[in-house]
């Protein structure tokens, strides 16, 4: 089959983690299909290049705002067009909703091809609060409506994302592709972090008011038991990131909460093993590759009840910091449980969250589709 995938952004190179499960979706599809990627916005430079198997087309859009955009979407959409009547997709599959969704539906009915359309972050959603969710933008408003209503199927990634999309866009039935990982990478077998004295909470995100790390700076100041000694590790970068200092310093925490800044996707597996529980603040997640990665390195995940956490994890009432450190005090004080639930865990994901298993479940819509 001959697949384009619209995505905002791809890998630059083999050492490039932009969106990592993209990175190992691409290369496992290419083994058996011609792979064609239209690239919005990153790598930030135009160009065509060859990657994972696959031909990237990067369009450089960067930061592109206001009419930028329409320039943006107009080159894009007719680089698709004359991909397509060179060498015909079989189907196009949008990752992202907005820009790529609009993109995947406008060149499949102009060349007569099936479009997916995979709901992969907060293109549905608005938390002004936070500045966060696609439906603060009318212009995405406007994009995610078209695609949504024009693509020939829409995916979503967890039970809770499929709630969201039905209140917004009740008449279509979108169906479930959960994206998996590498369960060789991210394994129960493997190197481990030195973290020092325990027990460690780890959480896996951009520092941004939407990953809610205050919120778990907040229930760390309430543990008690064998919780009262634990440490808080933050891996991820972001602008809250003086703010969740401060934070630290105001509550006595400071010592007690690390902040690892960002790591190599391929180094996270050796911090998961190191962890005793993996923590969820989120006010809001599509999936949450973090939640599907620690279960594979046989972790459990405690957290606010959103993307895939209350499938594959221990929900907590969304917002609640006393009801997540009753939680994780509770979880904290029985290790045989937790070192139960954390086989579980990864059970679980070599059942039904494999990449394997993305890509065949994959393959059946494409097929079905074309």
């Amino acid at each position: 089959m001959h697949i384009g995938i619209i995505t905002p952004g791809f890998s630059a190179n083999e050492r490039d983690w932009c969106i990592p499960v993209l990175l190992h979706l691409v290369r496992r599809l290419a083994r058996d299909h011609e792979v064609t990627i239209i690239a919005l916005r990153y790598p930030p430079h135009a160009g065509m290049y060859r990657l994972a198997g696959a031909t990237v087309y990067a369009f450089g859009g960067g930061a592109v705002r206001g009419a930028g955009r329409g320039l943006l979407l107009g080159q894009a959409l007719a680089q698709l067009v004359r991909i397509g009547r060179a060498q015909r997709f079989d189907v196009l599959h949008a990752l992202w909703a907005d820009e790529p969704g609009f993109l995947a539906v406008a060149a499949g009915r102009l060349l007569r091809v099936p479009a997916l359309v995979s709901i992969m972050g907060g293109e549905l959603v608005a938390f002004p609060e936070l500045g966060y969710g696609g439906q603060l933008s009318l212009l995405n408003r406007i994009l995610c409506g078209l695609a949504c209503r024009n693509a020939t199927s829409l995916s979503v990634g967890s039970a809770y994302l499929q709630r969201v999309a039905q209140r917004f866009v009740p008449a279509r039935h979108s169906v479930r592709l959960a994206l998996g990982v590498e369960p060789d990478l991210f394994s129960t077998v493997g190197p481990q972090i030195d973290l020092g004295p325990g027990p460690h909470l780890l959480a896996v995100g951009g520092l941004a008011p939407i990953k809610g790390q205050a919120l778990l700076i907040q229930a760390l100041a309430q543990l008690d038991g064998i919780g009262n000694q634990a440490q808080l590790h933050l891996i991820g970068s972001g602008p809250q990131q003086p703010e969740l200092i401060a934070l630290a310093q105001r509550l006595g925490l400071a010592q007690r909460v690390v902040l690892h800044g960002a790591v190599p996707h391929d180094q996270l597996p050796a911090y998961y093993r190191s962890a005793d529980l993996c923590l969820l603040g989120s006010h809001y997640e599509s999936q949450c590759m973090a939640v599907v990665e620690s279960a594979a390195c046989g972790r459990v995940t405690a957290g606010m009840a959103v993307g895939i956490l209350p499938e594959l994890g221990l929900p907590s009432p969304a917002g609640d910091a006393s009801a997540l450190a009753a939680l994780i005090s509770g979880v904290l004080a029985d290790p045989q449980r937790l070192q139960a639930l954390g086989a579980q865990q990864r059970t679980l994901v070599e059942r039904d969250y494999t990449l394997s298993q993305t890509v065949q479940t994959l393959e059946r819509l494409y097929r079905a589709e074309a």
